[in-house]
Order: C-alpha cells, then sequence, then structure tokens
C-alpha cells in the first residue's frame, strides 16, 4: 500500500511539474542584458502568468537596476557573462557600458577601460538545463564581440536550432582588431539559423571609421558583408554555370 502511495504521489508531482512547464508559452532570453531595459519592455508587452526572463550581464555597477526589473517582472538574473565554456577571464568594462566585453580591447582603447575577473557561463549548457524547449524562446544578443565565439558553439551543438524561435543579434567584427576577420560571419550566421526555422534580425554599427581603422576602406560597400546570403543557395549559380 505505501509503494502504491508513493507511486501515485511521484507521478503526480511529476504532472504538475508538466504541467508548470506547459503553461510557459515565452522565454525571453537576454544576453548582454546591461540594465534590463530591452527585457523590461517585452515584459511589460507580456502575459506574466507564462512567460519567463532570463537576464545575463556581469557588470555590479548595473546589478540594481536588473535586480529591479526582474522583482517587477519575476525575472531571473544571472550577473555572469556567456562564453563557450565555464572558465575565469578577464571583463573589460568600458567607460561607455554598452561598448563593455569579454573581448580584449586593449589593441585601440585601452585607456577606456577597466578589467576585472569574472567567471564565464557556458550558455550552450545553460540552455538545455533550464529552458523548456516547447516555449517559444526569443533571445537578444548583444555581447560585444563574443557573439562570434558564443553563436559558433551555439549552432554546433545544435541549441540554436532545438530551442530558439526569435534571436536579435547585434555584430561588432570592426570593434575590435582581433574579430576584424569575423566580418563575413555576419551574413553567414543569420543564413544558417534560418534554415532551421529560427527568425533572425540583425544590425551592426559600422560607421566608415572603422572601416578605415580595418585598411580596407575600400571594400565600405562590399555586398557581401551587408546582404544576408539567399535561403536558396542554388540562386547564385547560374545556368551557364552549372
Amino acid at each position: 500500500m505505501y509503494l502504491y502511495r508513493s507511486i501515485f504521489c511521484l507521478a503526480a508531482l511529476a504532472l504538475y511539474r508538466s504541467a508548470l512547464s506547459s503553461n510557459v508559452k515565452t522565454t525571453y532570453l537576454e544576453l548582454g542584458a546591461n540594465n534590463g531595459h530591452w527585457t523590461r519592455m517585452q515584459m511589460e508587452k507580456a502575459d506574466l502568468s507564462s512567460t519567463k526572463c532570463f537576464m545575463f550581464e556581469p557588470q555590479p555597477h548595473l546589478f540594481q537596476s536588473l535586480d529591479d526589473v526582474a522583482l517587477k517582472f519575476n525575472c531571473s538574473v544571472i550577473k555572469r557573462p556567456v562564453w563557450t565554456v565555464e572558465k575565469t577571464m578577464k571583463f573589460h568594462r568600458h567607460a561607455v557600458d554598452v561598448a563593455s566585453t569579454l573581448i580584449d580591447q586593449s589593441t585601440w582603447n585601452s585607456s577606456a577601460t577597466q578589467s576585472f575577473d569574472v567567471t564565464t557561463v557556458n550558455i550552450a549548457e545553460w540552455i538545455p538545463l533550464n529552458i523548456d524547449q516547447q516555449s517559444h524562446v526569443h533571445v537578444r544578443m548583444d555581447i560585444e564581440g563574443a557573439e562570434y565565439m558564443v553563436m559558433r558553439r551555439l549552432i554546433s551543438s545544435g541549441v540554436a536550432c532545438k530551442f530558439f524561435n526569435v534571436i536579435e543579434l547585434e555584430f561588432h567584427a570592426l570593434h575590435q582588431k582581433s574579430n576584424y576577420v569575423m566580418r563575413p560571419a555576419d551574413v553567414v550566421f543569420p543564413w544558417i539559423l534560418r534554415d532551421c526555422g529560427v527568425q533572425v534580425t540583425h544590425s551592426a554599427y559600422y560607421p566608415e571609421e572603422y572601416y578605415n581603422m580595418t585598411m580596407d576602406a575600400n571594400c565600405n560597400n562590399c555586398e557581401l558583408l551587408r546582404t544576408i546570403l539567399p535561403e536558396d543557395g542554388n540562386k547564385r549559380i547560374s545556368k551557364s554555370q552549372s
């Protein structure tokens, strides 16, 4: 009798957890949350009874703003930066908050940064453990140059295609010399993600002076770097070439 009662209780608990999980229809995931403004805007329009939100941000002077958003909308704040592995790294705080990053900017702007140690989050492992795959997952990623390594891992691990419905990406290839070679990824990442059904919006702030800094100003209007590859790759091959 005790055994049957235990089995019944465990089954009831499993059903209860399943019901709670299925009630979460939307999940907002902000990677590089800064002061939480984007999450606040999403949650102000959301049905709070069926929406979850997570914000990742390692800068201590922004924690109070993030805690205020979390308290109002029942969000979770992870006060660490996202990366491809969990490890201790230097986080470089820029004088302008929105330019702070894990990527070393000292090659061109060291006077504007202060660095401190952080423990990163392996976001490709964190997401399957904390996000309901059945919910509508809307991601915003603005991590100031770290997006290239992080997106590569999210795609290669299958996490992006399995979990993401929408992603808003900001690219920063021209913001650090070490990332100049990543410019082609600006058009390739959305192309790959859309093939597995992810809705992608993307932006990149590359003023002319940034192009000049790369010693590649002649490519300021290169079509490859401005236009996402077509959905059907065959459209780029003419009949005479096939």
